[in-house]
């Protein structure tokens, strides 16, 4: 039987902070590497042409048609994969980087110290892999919000242009109207 040994508090939070600085530097590299205004038109296009197609499948519209609206999606469904596959491109490298050569020469001294968690005994790696998750999941989370109140502000936006492109038009399609009835009646 072995004997538990707690990594040090020192070490502890060390693996935190470089745990906190993968997950910092990973959000860099997805917002400079993705496109995420792009990815949310495509996801927006993606939903509409899917309602599309569930209802020309409950209206048991022709195989034809479906076909046609499956072959529109997909190639959309396709750029979606490849931009969010991306960043992973050297997101995950860098993780087993990190997993695999740093920890592991840093925390050389305390390779069979353990942190319990739960119940459970991590080793400095299992214990960053845990931050890590806990800490993506929370961050992508936060992410997720923060991108959809973008989102929608840029709905509101385009619309209040919109709008705003609709009440400019109409004065001048007035006068428009107006120069050219007195023209005809000249």
């Amino acid at each position: 039987m072995f004997t538990i040994v707690p990594i040090p508090i020192k070490f502890q939070i060390l693996i935190v902070v470089i745990s906190i600085l993968y997950i910092a530097l990973t959000l860099f590299i997805q917002r400079k590497v993705s496109d995420t205004k792009k990815m949310r038109q495509i996801q927006n296009k993606i939903q509409e042409v899917s309602k599309e197609l569930n209802k020309l499948i409950k209206n048991k519209a022709p195989n034809q048609e479906i076909s046609k609206k499956q072959k529109e999606v997909m190639p959309l469904v396709t750029t979606s994969l490849k931009l969010q596959i991306k960043p992973m491109v050297i997101i995950f490298p860098l993780f087993m980087l990190i997993y695999y050569i740093l920890l592991p020469a840093v925390f050389k001294s305390i390779s069979t110290d353990t942190v319990t968690i739960f119940s459970y005994n991590l080793n400095y790696q299992s214990f960053f892999f845990a931050i890590v998750f806990v800490l993506g999941i929370i961050s992508s989370v936060i992410i997720l919000i923060y991108d959809k109140k973008l989102a929608k502000k840029e709905k509101l936006k385009e619309a209040a242009d919109k709008e705003a492109m609709d009440k400019t038009k109409s004065p001048d399609l007035d006068k428009k109207e107006i120069q050219t009835n007195k023209e005809t009646n000249n």
